[in-house]
């Protein structure tokens, strides 16, 4: 689980994912509200996007850039052909982890195995794309099924659709000139799922990095366990709460952590 190797290239696509993508898409999603729901919403997923960014941004440099790279939890790498190949894995993953929910009659142990799909996928390619475009897939596959694009077979197995682990929050909101599905479509992949992800890796990379600075007291190698169970716990939780709660919460606890526990802790 620790080191390998620490060459990431260019990180072009990524920086451009994360650079315009969620920008440009969230300016036409805030153009076409038309109503507080819709605005709390947006802004919701808005809200967690950057402020995941930031702390995914102060822990990409310098020492905890390299402590981050050493256990492979550096987020910038490019996808290539060899790491497109679990992204096909992990979409295959979270179809099983729907099948486990389905057995199981349990979403919390399916959502929590999709967690743990996601976060097996980034740790083995080093790049936070392959989880964002598999959950942006499993995302736009709910929204079909929801929508009738399978025509019945989900309306007579409702059962299917309620065993999701993955549940999927609708923006809901238009544009114009494209039908409703495909303009879901393209917000869960640039703010949906990119918003879920990066504060899950945001999450990660912090409780990796805030226990190397505590004195050292527990390995890296632990320290990287207990944050990827930390992200995926927390976003497991949350997945059951409304959006506006999700971002007051990952909004709270970096402000929390950065005048309070840090202090505390005699750092900062």
């Amino acid at each position: 689980m620790s080191i390998t190797s620490t060459q990431h290239g260019f990180a072009s696509t990524t920086k451009l994912w994360f650079g315009i993508t969620p920008i440009i898409f969230a300016f036409f999603l805030l153009a076409n509200i038309n109503n507080d729901v819709d605005f709390d919403v947006a802004l919701a997923f808005i809200s967690i996007f950057v402020v995941s960014l930031l702390v995914l941004s102060y822990y990409s440099k310098g020492e905890n850039k390299q402590y981050v790279s050493s256990f492979n939890a550096f987020w910038l790498s490019d996808i290539t052909g060899g790491k497109a190949l679990w992204l096909l894995i992990a979409v295959g993953g979270i179809f099983g982890s729907w099948g486990i929910s389905i057995l199981t009659d349990s979403t919390f142990i399916g959502i929590i195995l999709s967690g743990g799909v996601l976060m097996a996928a980034f740790l083995k390619t080093r790049s936070i794309l392959v989880p964002i475009f598999a959950h942006g897939i499993w995302n736009s596959f709910v929204v079909a099924a929801s929508q009738g694009f399978f025509g019945n077979v989900f309306e007579q197995n409702s059962e299917l659709l309620s065993a999701i682990p993955i549940t999927v929050p609708e923006i809901g909101i238009g544009l114009p000139g494209f039908a409703n599905f495909f303009t879901e479509m393209i917000w869960q992949m640039t703010l949906v799922a990119t918003a879920e992800e990066a504060m899950k890796i945001a999450i990660m990379v912090f409780v990796l990095v805030a226990l190397r600075r505590g004195k050292k007291f527990i390995d890296g190698s632990a320290a990287l366990a207990l944050g990827a169970i930390s992200a995926i716990g927390v976003w497991s939780v949350l997945h059951t709460i409304n959006s506006v709660a999700i971002a007051l919460f990952v909004i709270g606890i970096p402000l929390l952590v950065h005048y309070h526990v840090m202090p505390f802790l005699g750092f900062g």
